[in-house]
C-alpha cells in the first residue's frame, strides 16, 4: 500500500495508536482504508445531525418517553449506538480478513498488540460480534441484567438488517478466539467509554441499564443505526480523509446529502371551509362537506394521536378531508410527514397528483416526497421531479422564497423511498413493516414520524387485514395518527381495527364501537372509543338500476341511444376477457377517439399513459375540457380511487360493496349541465335476467 494513502493522524488525536491502527474501511481498487473509530466518530456525528435535523418531533419525543429520557438524552443514545455499531470489527476474526489484500495494515496492528495472523474459517458477522460486545460491556461495566443489556445491543446487532439469532449470538460468544482478548478487549473499551464521552451518554448508562427499552423504540433506532451507518460509509459524504476533524467532514456530508427537513404543519386555522378553500382553491364555490368538517373537528379533539376510522359515501370529499385532518394532527402531535396508501398501483398514480396540488398549498418549506411502487419511474409527473432532483434546478431571486416537493437523491430506491416526508403508494409499502423482513427497521422508521392515511380499505382480503391489524398496533406504540378510509366497512372489521390500534397503544381490551348503521359516521379511538356523529351531506343523489342481457351487443345498442346527445359512459366489467368483448362490439359504431379501453394486460407505460389521459378527460376539470361524447370500457381499475365522472354507467354483476365504488364515479362531480338522456345518474347492470 502507498503510504501517502494511509490514514493521517495527529498528537492531537482523540484516540490511541493502537485504536487508530484498527482498520473499518478498505479499498483494494485503490489501496487506501479508513481506520474502524475515524468511521465510528462519523457515524455517531451523522446519528446525532439525523436526531436534530431529520426526525420529526413527535419520534424525537417517543423515543425519549419510550427510553425513560429526556429528549437530549435520548439524542446521546442514538449517537452512541451509531457510534459502537462496528466495535465487532475489532476483533481478529474481523480484521483478519485483509491478510492478503493489506498486509501492511495487519502489519501495523500487530506492533500495537492487535493480532489477526490466525485463520477463522467459520466466519461470524461482525454486527453479531457488535451485539456480543455490547451487551458483555453493560452487563460488566453497570452491572445490566442480560435481557436488559440485549434491548439495546441488539439496535447494534441488527445494524445490517437482520437481527441475530439466538444460536449466532452464542456462537460468537463461544468461539475460540473471535473476539480476542488483552489489547483487543482494552482497544474495544477505550473506544465504548470513548464514543460514551464525545457523545455525553456516560452520565445516563446507570439510569438506562436498570430500564429495558421497548422494541418500538428499539426498531426505530436500528432504523436511524443503518441510516447513519450508509451515510458515513459513502465516500462521496465522508471520504478516506482521516485529516480533516469529524465536524468538518459532517459539514461536508450534509451539503452533499441536502435532507429537507421534516414537514412542520402549520394550518394557521381549523375551520373547515376556510382550510379547504386555502388548500384546494378549485373547490372555493363550495363549503366544505360535512365529513370534512368532522374529520378536522375529530382532529382537533382528539386528546392524543387517534386512530380514525372513516365511513361516508363515494364522492363525498374523503380524500381531501383526510388531508386537511393530516394537518391539523401533524400541527398538534409533531408529525412530520404523511403516509397515503392506495390499495393498487393503478389509485396511487392519480392519488400523487392530488396530494402534489394539496402540497402546492400545503407546504411552507421545501419538501422530500416519493411515489412508492414498483413502477413508480413510469409515471410522468414523478419521473419529472426525478428528473429535475437529478440535473438540479435553477431557481432566481423571484422564487427564493417558495417551497417545494421534491425527491431526494438519497432517498431514492425500495428501502429509502419510504423514509421521505411525504410518501404516496401502494399500501402494501406500508403492509411490510408488519413483516419479517430484511431492512424493516428502515420501514418503522419511515412510518414513526408521519400521519398514516390508508384508502379504500374495503379492498383488504383475509390476509391482508392480519398483516393490516399488525401494522395498527407498531403505529400506535409510535404514536402515529392513523385514519383508515372505506365507503363500505362491516362492523366486525371496524371493531378489529380498533383493537388492534389499541392494543399499540397499551389498552388490551378497548371499549369497541358502536355495532349499529349510523352512516355517514366517524369513529375515533384516542385511549377511548367515541362514536362521532356526521352530517349527512346535503346534496344526495338518487340513482335510477335498469338490468340489460348480457350480450355485448345490447349494451352497444344502450349506450348509443343513451348517448344520443353526447355524454361520457363508462362499462365495468369482471374481466379483462369481457370488457375486450365489449370494446369489440363497439368498435364498428363508436369512432375511435370516442372509445378507451383499460385493464391491467396493457404493458405498464400504455396502461399509464391512458390512466392519466382518462383522469385529465374526466376528472374535476371545468366542463369546457370535458370530451362532448366518451365512452370508456375497463375493468375494476375504473372503481378505485381514481376521481373520475361518469353520466352513465354500466356495471357487470357483482358484489353490492363494489357496485356501490362503481356508482361512486357516477355524477361524481358537479357540473353546470349534463346531456338531457344521461341528467339523471342511471346504473345499468349487466346479466341479471329475471
Amino acid at each position: 500500500m502507498d503510504a501517502s494513502l494511509a490514514p493521517r493522524t495527529g498528537p492531537g488525536s482523540p484516540w490511541s495508536d493502537a485504536a487508530l491502527s484498527a482498520w473499518g474501511k478498505t479499498d483494494p481498487a485503490s489501496g487506501q482504508w479508513f481506520p474502524v473509530v475515524h468511521h465510528l466518530t462519523d457515524s455517531a456525528a451523522m446519528a446525532g445531525e439525523l436526531f436534530d435535523h431529520y426526525l420529526p418531533a413527535a419520534t424525537q419525543a417517543m423515543l425519549a418517553d419510550l427510553a425513560g429520557v429526556s429528549i437530549a438524552e435520548a439524542r446521546a443514545l442514538a449517537s452512541f449506538l451509531a457510534g459502537v455499531h462496528d466495535i465487532g470489527k475489532i476483533t481478529p476474526q474481523f480484521a483478519s480478513q485483509v491478510s492478503h489484500t493489506f498486509p501492511t495494515v495487519l502489519a501495523g496492528m500487530r506492533r500495537h498488540g492487535l493480532d489477526a495472523s490466525r485463520p477463522y474459517p467459520d466466519r461470524i458477522p461482525h454486527a453479531t460480534l457488535s451485539q456480543v460486545i455490547v451487551q458483555d460491556w453493560l452487563r460488566s461495566e453497570y452491572g445490566a441484567d442480560p435481557r436488559t443489556a440485549a434491548t439495546y445491543a441488539c439496535i447494534v446487532g441488527g445494524h445490517h438488517g437482520r437481527n441475530p439469532s439466538k444460536g449466532s449470538v452464542a456462537q460468537a460468544r463461544n468461539s475460540a478466539g473471535a473476539l480476542g482478548s488483552g489489547a483487543w478487549a482494552d482497544v474495544r473499551r477505550e473506544v465504548l467509554l470513548g464514543i460514551g464521552a464525545r457523545t455525553g451518554i456516560g452520565a445516563i448508562w446507570p439510569t438506562l441499564a436498570a430500564r429495558r427499552l421497548p422494541p418500538a423504540a428499539q426498531s426505530v433506532l436500528i432504523g436511524l443505526v443503518i441510516m447513519a451507518d450508509w451515510m458515513a460509509s459513502n465516500t462521496d459524504y465522508f471520504p478516506y480523509d482521516g485529516a480533516l476533524d469529524t465536524a468538518t467532514r459532517l459539514e461536508q456530508a450534509t451539503d452533499v446529502l441536502a435532507l429537507p427537513r421534516p414537514w412542520a404543519s402549520g394550518p394557521g386555522t381549523t375551520d373547515a371551509t376556510t382550510l379547504l378553500h386555502q388548500r384546494f382553491p378549485q373547490l372555493a364555490q363550495w363549503p366544505a362537506r360535512g365529513i370534512q368538517r368532522a374529520l378536522v373537528e375529530a382532529s382537533q379533539a382528539a386528546r392524543s394521536a387517534p386512530l380514525l376510522i372513516v365511513e361516508a359515501p363515494m364522492g363525498v370529499g374523503k380524500t381531501e378531508g383526510a388531508l386537511l385532518a393530516s394537518e391539523v394532527l401533524a400541527s398538534r402531535f409533531g408529525q412530520g410527514g404523511v403516509f397515503l396508501g392506495l390499495p393498487t398501483m393503478a389509485t396511487a398514480n392519480p392519488m400523487f397528483t392530488r396530494t402534489m396540488r394539496w402540497l402546492d398549498h400545503a407546504l411552507g418549506q421545501d419538501a422530500s416526497v416519493a411515489l412508492s411502487h414498483g413502477k413508480a419511474g413510469l409515471n410522468d409527473e414523478y419521473a419529472s421531479l426525478l428528473r429535475a432532483s437529478w440535473h438540479g434546478d435553477i431557481h432566481d431571486g423571484d422564487d427564493a422564497d417558495e417551497s417545494r416537493a421534491v425527491v431526494n437523491q438519497w432517498l431514492r430506491g425500495a428501502k429509502r423511498a419510504g423514509l421521505s416526508s411525504f410518501v404516496i403508494g401502494t399500501v402494501d409499502q406500508a403492509l411490510f413493516a408488519a413483516l419479517k423482513s430484511k431492512h424493516v427497521a428502515l420501514r418503522h422508521l419511515g412510518l414513526a414520524g408521519k400521519v398514516v392515511i390508508i384508502d379504500e380499505v374495503h379492498s383488504a382480503d383475509a390476509y391482508m387485514r392480519e398483516y393490516l391489524h399488525r401494522l395498527l398496533t407498531w403505529l400506535a406504540a409510535w404514536r402515529v395518527p392513523v385514519i383508515v378510509m372505506s365507503a363500505t366497512l362491516p362492523p366486525a372489521q371496524r371493531e378489529g381495527f380498533v383493537a388492534a390500534y389499541a392494543l399499540g397503544a397499551g389498552d388490551p381490551h378497548p371499549s369497541l364501537p358502536d355495532p349499529g348503521d349510523a352512516y355517514p359516521r366517524i369513529t375515533l379511538y384516542d385511549g377511548s372509543t367515541h362514536d362521532l356523529s356526521v352530517a349527512p351531506d346535503t346534496r344526495s343523489t338518487q340513482v335510477a338500476l335498469e338490468r340489460i342481457g348480457d350480450d355485448p351487443g345490447l349494451v352497444a345498442d344502450r349506450l348509443s341511444a343513451l348517448l344520443v346527445e353526447g355524454g361520457c359512459a363508462g362499462v365495468v366489467c369482471n374481466t379483462v376477457g369481457r370488457a375486450q368483448e365489449v370494446f369489440d362490439a363497439l368498435r364498428g359504431s363508436v369512432p375511435d377517439e370516442e372509445l378507451i379501453l383499460i385493464h391491467s394486460r396493457f404493458l405498464a407505460p400504455e396502461r399509464l399513459a391512458r390512466e392519466a389521459d382518462l383522469v385529465s378527460k374526466l376528472g374535476n376539470a371545468p366542463d369546457a375540457h370535458r370530451p362532448r361524447r366518451l365512452i370508456v370500457v375497463g375493468t375494476q381499475v375504473l372503481e378505485q380511487s381514481l376521481d373520475i365522472d361518469f353520466d352513465v354507467l354500466i356495471s357487470d354483476v357483482a358484489p353490492i360493496d363494489l357496485l356501490l365504488q362503481r356508482v361512486g364515479r357516477l355524477h361524481r362531480h358537479q357540473r353546470s349541465t349534463r346531456p338531457r338522456p344521461v341528467d339523471e345518474p342511471v346504473l345499468l347492470v349487466r346479466g341479471v335476467t329475471d
